[in-house]
């Protein structure tokens, strides 16, 4: 286990306060186009288990509007309000990281989830029943004004 540093130079006590009170335990994955790390993280206080998404913004070019992507990915995490949702806690910036705290998912992506507990497939009633919330949240979705085009059963794809 070690505390992830999110400022080398501690130029703003809230950075401190932020990584004094998180301690990365483990490496899950990779997100958005393989440039961000995904990793689980205990909050010392009250040792709940949170996601933590960290982004090198200096590897996201602007020909591939990967910071439009990824501007547009954060805001709309932190607007909309529904269970079926994922919802970003905590969003900052320090020097060129983007740092996104979310809820941990206890089976993490559906595709993992699939990989790991399903390999041979799933029920009908259990494909039945997840699709329910996936049209749920896009009800919620198209009744908030925004159009979803796509949506995906993990990030890293």
């Amino acid at each position: 286990l070690s505390v992830f540093c999110l400022l080398p130079d501690v130029s703003c006590l809230y950075h401190v306060f932020i990584s004094l009170c998180f301690v990365l335990c483990l490496w899950t994955g990779r997100g958005f186009n393989n440039l961000s790390q995904v990793s689980m993280a205990r909050h010392t206080p009250s040792g709940r288990l949170v996601a933590v998404k960290n982004t090198n913004l200096d590897e996201c070019t602007e020909d591939e509007l990967y910071v439009y992507y990824l501007q547009n990915e954060v805001l709309l995490s932190r607007l909309f309000r529904h269970p079926n949702l994922l919802t970003s806690r905590l969003v900052f910036s320090s020097c060129c990281q983007l740092w996104v705290l979310s809820p941990l998912m206890s089976y993490g992506s559906a595709d993992s989830l699939l990989r790991s507990y399903f390999p041979d497939g799933m029920s009908e009633s259990l494909i039945a029943y997840l699709l329910y919330g996936v049209l749920r949240a896009l009800e919620y979705l198209h009744h908030m004004g925004y159009l979803c085009l796509t949506f995906r059963s993990c990030c890293d794809r």
